[in-house]
Parts: C-alpha cells; structure tokens; sequence
C-alpha cells in the first residue's frame, strides 16, 4: 500500500507495475526497473513522498549530468520516466506536485533520419493519391505535425474560418488493441497551426471523404469525431499504415517510407527557403533551440 509516508523507490516499483500502467509491455517495465535501480534509487529513492520537492528533481538533473558513464540519451529517457512516474502520482494525489511542467523532454533520434527531395515527394504523393490515408501523409507533410497527433486530429479541432489546427491530444500506443487518445502530456506541445493552401485542401477533402463513408463509432467518445479514421470508423495504428509502405516501394522504390521523414523533410525545406530555426522550432513544436540543430545533425539527403 502505497501512502504519503512511503519512499520514491516504493512508489516507482508500484508504478511499474501492471495494476498501475496495464497497456505496457513486459519489456518496457524491464527497462523501468532498470533505470529505477540504477539511476532513480541511488540518487533520490530513499525520499519520501510526503519531503518530495522540485530541488530532488534538480538533484537528479545534475545526477544524471555528472554521470561519465551516463549517455545524454539516456539522461534523457530516464528524466522522462521519472517524469511520467511523478506526473501519475500527482493525478492521484500521492503528491502534491510533480514540478515537471518545466520539464520537457523530447523524443531523443537515435538513427539517422532520410530526407526526401521535391521530386521524391511528388512520386510519392502520386503513389498514395488512391489510398485510403492519402489526405493523412500529406497533411503531416504540409503542417509538420507528427503522425501520433495526425491520427488523434478531431474535427472538432479544425477552424476553418481561421485555417488553423488546434494541436491538444495525441495517440499514445501503436498496437491496435494497445492504444488510447489523451491529452498531450506537456502543455507546451499545445500548439495552432496554419493551414496553407495545400494543407486546408487535405482537410477539407478529407472532411468530404469522410461525410461519404458510414463510420461506426469505434470508441464511445472520440470514434466519429477523430478525422483519420479507417473503414470501420476506428482510430488509425501502426497495423494499418504497414500496406502504405509496401505500396510507396513497390511503385517508387523507395523503401522504409515514414512519417518521420515526410515531417522533417518538410522542414528541411523550410530551412532551405529562408525559415528561421526559431520558426522550424515552432513549427515542430519543440520548446528549445537546441533540439532543432541536434535534428539537422541527423539528416542524411537523398
């Protein structure tokens, strides 16, 4: 049982397990544990709930800095865990606040990311122009938004007197049976975005596709009004978009077609039209400088 009285190790072993988190896999609580005894216990386990303060938070900061041994990589995976730990505990008033609202912690790229050029975008587009999610690739291609966001767009999202996109809930989970819409963790990845032309005529051809289709509500609130939907009105996944890439391949050659490199393409190409960083930062919806030149290190043209 876990009280105001227990430890920061207690609570994190009771938030690792599958009473508290059900739609992990074996293999990410795994990982958890690992990090919780390697990095999260030594430096900050042995408080309590009840003392917990913003000046443990900064603790583990400088914990994780001063590490030799520590990658920034994982500095960073391990300050999202925590974060998603203390963030729960303050939900259900284990504590009283996380203060991790500062705290934004970005998806660190691991891998090279492959731009496509201007004349690889249009084949593809040419590509998908009869599939079912063609509206979906090329709206991330035209707004940067990513697809986790793509696939929770609601209509009820979408001003279009203003021609602009409201950013506030994203999917989290890529299995079909695994996934759920929420509201964005960080507030600061809240954010509207312009449609230009080539985008507001995505959404307003999908709109139109999508009053021609009967869906069935797959989820009792969210099923009709998400605007990427698949044929049985549920919530676009991983499962669905595998037969996209086989496509993309097998007309463009192309292999590995992604998301990840529709988005940042895009914004490569704003870099090169004259963009600032600070508008490829806002575009993408990153609260630091810094994480737009770590990007740009990872492209590999062509």
């Amino acid at each position: 049982m876990i009280t105001k009285y227990s430890t920061i190790h207690e609570y994190l072993l009771f938030w690792n397990s599958p009473s508290c988190t059900p739609l992990s896999s074996d293999r990410l609580r795994t990982d958890r544990a690992r990090y919780i005894r390697k990095y999260l216990a030594p430096c900050i386990g042995s408080v309590c709930l009840n003392r917990y303060s913003e000046n443990h938070l900064y603790k583990l900061r400088r914990f994780l800095e001063d590490d030799t041994e520590t990658s920034e990589v994982m500095g960073f995976i391990v300050l999202r865990t925590f974060r998603q730990a203390m963030t729960f505990a303050e939900e259900n008033m284990y504590i009283f606040n996380a203060f991790c609202d500062d705290l934004y912690i970005p998806y660190i790229m691991d891998r090279k990311i492959r731009l496509y050029t201007p004349a690889q975008i249009t084949s593809l587009f040419s590509a998908i122009e009869y599939e079912l999610l063609c509206n979906y690739y090329k709206l991330i291609y035209y707004t940067v938004m990513t697809s986790a966001e793509a696939r929770a767009l609601r209509v009820s999202d979408i001003d279009i007197e203003n021609r602009t996109l409201h950013i506030r809930q994203r999917i989290y989970g890529k299995a079909r049976h695994s996934h759920s819409i929420k509201p964005l963790i960080d507030p600061q990845q809240a954010r509207d975005i312009y449609l230009s032309d080539e985008a507001m005529a995505c959404v307003l051809d999908e709109l139109r596709r999508r009053e021609e289709r009967c869906l069935k509500p797959f989820w009792k609130d969210t099923g009709q009004d998400l605007l990427f939907t698949y044929r049985n009105g549920g919530p676009i996944t991983d499962s669905y978009l595998a037969q996209t890439r086989k496509t993309v391949e097998a007309i463009t050659g192309i292999k590995d077609f992604s998301t990840l490199s529709l988005r940042y393409s895009a914004a490569n190409a704003a870099l090169k039209a004259g963009a600032s960083e600070k508008t490829i930062q806002d575009m993408l919806g990153f609260t630091s400088l810094r994480y737009v030149f770590r990007m740009k290190d990872k492209f590999i043209e062509g």
